[in-house]
């Protein structure tokens, strides 16, 4: 009897040795998934090709409950395009090894995240494979942050690319306009020496005429380069608009409308008002060539205050403050996409030879940052294209 009760005894403190010992590995399961459920990546567990266990944040990164996954085909939560790399990693799972690789997940409302998956196989105690288990980490925000990063390197080659064309052609155009400038000196002086010269009097003039051609050219070339000083002052731009209207209409020809949208309270810019007529006449006639059957060029003004964080300042790297957007706008042919980040380059046209030299976008490019302010293009094959100058306000008054 004595020993049945010691046996008794002994199978009731092996319970509560088990039970004990039971109690504590419930503690720290129950630790490890309180860390899973409160992961900030996603986790999930995969055996025999199917889903077995996903922790909320993984729900979350899908758009599926718990539910739904459970003994699911992991293929489910994939894009098509992310699959192959994904059966590749699998394949080291079976070879007891663990990888990371950039993967898309495939959401059930049909979108996609990207994320890094860390994986790695699951083994039992004896160390054989039972199925595999991954870590899902969200690089959404870093794949926009790298594609801003692109962007901007890619504005920034685009500027050095523009800046070193104006030194190249701002340096030969200096030479050129002093190689000219003796030329015509000369040409002058042998008109007027020789004013009767038989036949020859017509040539000399010409040539003359010739040459004041190629110099206003270095001129433009010159403000391209941004070595021709602006002679900046306060401009009331409704006026300047209204004053070239007519001879805007006239470079255009009668099957092309003009309109015009400036509001009353329009700011006054601080700009080279004979500067900006030039381009506004080179916008606009680039306007005209754009739309060979006829159609409607608007030219309008609205004020614009740009704040430090403002996506405008930091993409166009304008100081903050107050600015007036002047718009040429067209509903012609548009410009491809590929000729779009060209189109400020010197001597760069679409043009049919002997229809346009190249300089008209180049010149207004220069003429906006040397007026501390900036120049976009928006277009839309067939559909047309606007050239917008933003340009500082003034503070003085009107001269």
């Amino acid at each position: 009897m004595a020993i049945i009760i010691l046996a008794l005894l002994l199978l009731i403190a092996l319970c509560v040795i088990q039970i004990v010992i039971l109690s504590r590995e419930s503690k720290r399961n129950y630790k490890f998934f309180h860390l899973l459920e409160n992961s900030p990546d996603g986790f999930r567990i995969v055996e025999n090709g199917l889903m077995t266990y996903s922790n909320s944040r993984f729900c979350e990164m899908t758009g599926y409950s718990k539910s739904e996954l459970f003994e699911k085909p992991y293929q489910l939560i994939f894009t098509s395009e992310s699959l192959p790399i994904v059966e590749e990693n699998i394949k080291l799972r079976t070879q007891l090894q663990s990888s990371s690789y950039e993967a898309e997940l495939l959401r059930k409302d049909g979108s996609s995240l990207p994320v890094i998956v860390a994986g790695q196989p699951v083994v039992d105690k004896n160390g054989n494979r039972i199925g595999n288990c991954g870590v899902f980490t969200d690089i959404s925000k870093l794949k926009m942050v790298e594609a801003d990063l692109r962007l901007a390197e890619q504005r920034l080659f685009h500027s050095q690319k523009l800046e070193a064309l104006g030194q190249l052609s701002g340096g030969i155009a200096h030479d050129f306009n002093n190689l000219l400038a003796v030329i015509i000196g000369n040409l002058e002086i042998l008109n007027e020496r020789y004013p009767n010269l038989e036949g020859a009097s017509k040539y000399i003039d010409r040539a003359i005429q010739g040459a004041n051609k190629a110099s206003g050219l270095t001129r433009r070339l010159l403000a391209f380069s941004r070595k021709q000083g602006l002679n900046s002052k306060s401009t009331n731009l409704n006026a300047l608009i209204v004053g070239i209207t007519d001879l805007l209409s006239g470079s255009v020809g009668g099957y092309i409308t003009i309109n015009v949208n400036i509001p009353s309270d329009l700011w006054s810019a601080q700009i080279d008002a004979a500067q900006l007529e030039t381009v506004l006449v080179n916008l606009v006639i680039n306007s005209k060539d754009a739309m060979p059957n006829g159609g409607t060029i608007l030219i309008s003004c609205e004020n614009k205050n740009f704040s430090e964080k403002s996506d405008y300042v930091i993409a166009k790297n304008l100081s903050p403050g107050d600015y007036i957007k002047l718009s040429v706008e067209d509903n012609g042919e548009g410009i491809a996409p590929e000729n779009i980040t060209r189109i400020f380059e010197p001597f760069f046209t679409t043009k049919g030879v002997g229809k346009g030299n190249g300089l008209g976008m180049s010149i207004a490019y220069g003429f906006a940052k040397e007026s501390n302010g900036c120049l976009d293009v928006q277009s839309e094959l067939k559909k047309g294209t606007i050239v917008s100058l933003y340009l500082p306000r003034s503070t003085e008054k009107d001269l």
